[in-house]
């Protein structure tokens, strides 16, 4: 958990610096909400942020360059595959993600990931770990390091032919998908969600080999010609394709040494004891 509010809070600090370097003078007079008419100032905002999350997010960041600069140092590395696996799930687990925003978050993602696994890794180099370990725990653990293909998808499900026709023209125009699935909505979930289906395996039998096949047609981003689905007809959207990812004990040795290291130590030391050699300064 307080990963989780370590990570949130450098989102909020960090978008709302962005936020104020890149707003105009004069809109930094302008209230940032109001309530029944009663406005709360950007300064107020600031003031709240820095407030509440101001000393973590600072910590946070320290902590952050002091891990790369060691790292360095140290010649410490994390294999880009093991960042990719987890890139992948957080994937599945983010839910909708508009095409325009996929890559600036996976970027952060990627940074976050590489952070906190250069971190534990500093934490735990001192505990000794054997080979035999590794290899047992990698043979009981082996599906965890194995991500399979999912796709993204979404749906419009009409009576008729006609319509499906009528919808596929709409998109061919430039039409947004998910406004056409609420537009035409048939069902309340279709209304709801705008015809999002969600993530699939490839694997999945939710999915008949028929519509799998459609799919596979598809590039990521774009949507099938209406086709016959059960009583009715279909227009199906492929958002994200996340590949297949499958690591092998070479790829992730050391990740499973730091996995035993943190078990061995029952807690991970607090990450200030990296800042020990270092002379840091801060306004805290």
């Amino acid at each position: 958990m307080k990963k989780l509010l370590v990570f949130l809070a450098i989102i909020l600090v960090t978008n709302g610096a962005t936020y104020f370097l890149t707003r105009e003078s004069a809109d930094r007079n302008e209230p940032v909400a109001e309530i029944d008419g009663e406005p709360i100032a950007f300064d107020t905002w600031m003031m709240y942020l820095e407030t509440h999350y101001g000393k973590e997010a600072l910590e946070a960041l320290i902590t952050e360059e002091i891990t790369e600069k060691i790292s360095a140092e140290e010649n410490i590395d994390i294999n880009e595959r093991i960042i990719d696996l987890e890139v992948m799930r957080m994937h599945t687990l983010y839910g909708q993600l508009p095409e325009n925003q996929v890559a600036q978050k996976e970027a952060l993602w990627r940074d976050n990931i590489q952070s906190r696994l250069l971190m534990e890794r500093l934490l735990t180099r001192e505990v000794s770990v054997s080979d035999a370990d590794i290899d047992a725990y990698y043979q009981e653990h082996q599906k965890d390091f194995n991500f399979s293909r999912w796709i993204e998808l979404s749906e419009i499900e009409v009576a008729s032919k006609g319509v499906a026709d009528t919808i596929y023209q709409a998109l061919e125009d430039g039409a947004d998908f998910h406004a056409l699935a609420r537009e035409y909505a048939t069902t309340e979930e279709m209304l709801e969600t705008g015809g999002y289906l969600g993530f699939y395996s490839d694997d999945s039998t939710f999915l008949t080999e028929d519509y799998k096949s459609r799919v596979n047609l598809l590039d990521a981003y774009s949507y099938s010609e209406p086709f016959r689905n059960g009583s009715g007809y279909s227009i199906v959207y492929l958002g994200r394709d996340l590949p297949a990812v499958t690591l092998s004990l070479a790829d992730v040795r050391d990740y499973i040494r730091t996995e035993l290291a943190i078990e061995q130590l029952a807690y991970l030391p607090d990450a200030q004891t990296l800042w020990e050699a270092h002379d840091v300064e801060w306004i805290y």
